[in-house]
């Protein structure tokens, strides 16, 4: 329970979750899906684009994280 809290956390830095980043969808619990709207309907293609966007952003943020660190050093 705590690896799959831990897994579906959104990062500080990167706002998204490692779930997220590594199968391009938020992972649930079987209480999420009768809480959530049955006529919401996942849109596939709009999910890839927004994660190839947030994939691509990333090494950005690890530069940046790293010359801040390097600075303090």
């Amino acid at each position: 329970m705590i690896i799959f809290a831990y897994n579906t956390s959104p990062s500080s830095r990167l706002k998204v979750s490692p779930s997220y980043l590594l199968h391009g969808i938020e992972a649930n619990q079987p209480l999420d899906n009768k809480l959530t709207n049955e006529d919401e309907l996942f849109d596939f293609t709009k999910a890839l684009k927004q994660l190839q966007k947030i994939r691509d952003t990333i090494p950005k943020i690890v530069e940046k994280e790293q010359f801040i660190q390097k600075k303090t050093i």
